[in-house]
């Protein structure tokens, strides 16, 4: 156990470099994978005698495990980026170095309720779903009147009659949520979200999600596309597939969206035909008649 605290500083120390793919780092990753060869092998070296033999190997050579030669590298180096790749190497990062205990993680009070209540329902006694093929088709009509789905940018600026805005309201109720929010963006203060147009959208999108009730209405029912979506996936993906992940096929290439026969495709097409939700701008006089055809479509 006295060799883990020096693997794990290594450990970090290759993580935060593979995270950000400086080629010029490369010489650096070969001797922390050598410096870490060596940690394992003080750890272990009575229980595999492969290890002790590859480290004596190397000793006697005089040459780095993890070196290779420039028409033949051991390593990869940087990797191939991709959606999956950044996703799991950026949870190994945070696994790695936060600190905190398991009681203050996270900090936010409502989010560990919400976490802790979906933890639980793991340990329910659950039938096993049926596939998505055999399922009934789920339609849904959200009527509104008036009110926007999204706030605009001059929605979340403009002020009222006493002088406050939305998004200073907004700001000043979800004190710690701003701020995870800033850091998300990596915005070291307000004013910099206002430089990124997409910045803007996001906060446009935090904004409606907190003080606007159609806006998380809307956002949860999507949810149950998202779901058929990833149930038809573990239904229909192949070995391959599934090693690959979900997130692989969440963010398409462009051929894959305009192939009919990619698996993106048939997933959208299995969300299409057991799914339908519609949000529609509706009064009183008609809305009767857009419940009717809603259930024709059913």
């Amino acid at each position: 156990m006295g060799f883990l605290p020096s693997h794990c500083k290594k450990s970090v120390e290759l993580v935060e470099i593979m995270k950000n793919g400086d080629p010029s780092k490369r010489g650096t990753v070969v001797v922390l994978l050598q410096d870490m060869l060596e940690v394992v092998t003080d750890m272990m070296v009575n229980e595999i005698r492969e290890l002790a033999e590859l480290h004596q190997s190397s000793k006697d050579t005089g040459q780095q495990v993890f070196a290779g030669t420039e028409a033949k590298p051991a390593i990869l180096f940087p990797p191939v980026v991709t959606a999956q790749w950044e996703e799991q190497i950026r949870r190994l990062y945070l696994l790695l170095t936060v600190k905190e205990t398991a009681a203050e993680v996270p900090t936010n009070s409502e989010v560990r309720r919400r976490v802790s209540f979906f933890t639980n329902s793991l340990f329910m006694d659950m039938p096993r779903a049926p596939r998505v093929r055999k399922m009934l088709t789920f339609s849904v009509l959200t009527p509104y009147y008036g009110v926007e789905t999204v706030y605009s940018k001059n929605d979340i600026e403009v002020e009222n009659e006493d002088g406050v805005s939305i998004m200073y309201y907004l700001q000043k109720i979800f004190l710690e949520e701003w701020s995870n929010f800033l850091e998300r963006l990596e915005c070291k203060k307000d004013s910099d979200i206002w430089e990124k147009e997409e910045n803007i959208l996001q906060l446009r999108h935090w904004a409606s999600l907190r003080g606007q009730t159609l806006c998380r209405t809307v956002r949860g029912m999507m949810y149950y596309r998202r779901a058929i979506k990833l149930q038809e996936f573990l239904d229909m993906a192949s070995e391959k597939e599934i090693f690959d992940g979900y997130k692989a096929i969440a963010v398409p290439s462009e051929e894959e969206k305009k192939s009919h026969r990619s698996l993106y495709a048939r997933l959208e097409a299995m969300a299409d035909l057991k799914f339908t939700y519609a949000a529609t701008d509706s009064n009183m006089g008609i809305r009767s008649a857009l419940e009717t055809v809603v259930q024709q479509i059913s």
